[in-house]
């Protein structure tokens, strides 16, 4: 799996030299009828507040007649994501406990018989939280710059994303966590060397830690919740 997800990597960035001029980024968005720019933090005109914010952007259908996509680096907790009205793509769960995608790249299709030859709205819903309501400025609510185009144009910008964000702190905690478990092992064998144990727990509680990255669903509720 990691081999074949490190090959698609590879191949992803032999392609996107071509295929990033195919792609149009979105950069401006209405927010509660306010203009903001993207990337937008929530601390920036949204002070404190948690719950969900909707997003409007105004864009032009691409002219070819291949499969177009949506792509959104970063939101954050989690998103929805509808075209003209209709909705194309997900993040998990969007009311408490809501899904935590932070770290996660989205990259979703759109049907050709939902866009319009001009006049296409794209709406994305952004659940998320206050920075004082999570225990990093990285999970507080927010969006990134929105790009609309061909999804085959989207999808290496999709795949270098996803590897860098998660399969590599993936492959991380999965190799810091099988070291801490053979120090362990290795105390088991060698019980006067203590030094082994401590090793082992710190390791593998950093492996443990590491997995917050990629772990969508949290069992967790935040103090102040508005929809």
């Amino acid at each position: 799996m990691i081999l074949a997800r490190w090959a698609a990597l590879c191949c992803a960035l032999c392609v996107l030299p071509a295929a990033w001029g195919e792609v149009l980024t979105l950069r401006e968005a209405v927010v509660e009828g306010r203009r903001v720019a993207l990337p937008h933090d929530w601390e920036e005109g949204f002070p404190g507040f948690s719950g969900s914010l909707e997003y409007r952007l105004d864009f032009a259908a691409p002219q070819d007649d291949r499969l177009a996509g949506v792509y959104v680096q970063r939101a954050c907790a989690n998103l929805e994501v509808r075209v003209n009205g209709e909705v194309v793509g997900s993040g998990g769960r969007m009311a408490p406990p809501v899904a935590r995608t932070c770290y996660y790249p989205h990259l979703f299709a759109i049907p050709r018989a939902l866009l319009r030859p001009e006049g296409n709205e794209l709406r994305i819903r952004v659940a998320g939280h206050a920075v004082e309501d999570v225990s990093a400025r990285q999970r507080a609510g927010g969006l990134s710059a929105v790009s609309v185009g061909a999804i085959e144009a989207l999808q290496p910008m999709y795949d270098r994303q996803l590897f860098w964000n998660i399969t590599a702190a993936q492959i991380i905690a999965a190799m810091v966590g099988v070291l801490g478990l053979a120090m362990v092992c290795l105390w088991t064998l060698r019980r006067r060397d203590s030094y082994l144990l401590y090793f082992g727990l710190f390791t593998a509680g950093w492996g443990l830690i590491s997995t917050r990255l990629f772990i969508r669903q949290c069992r967790c509720r935040t103090r102040r919740w508005r929809s």
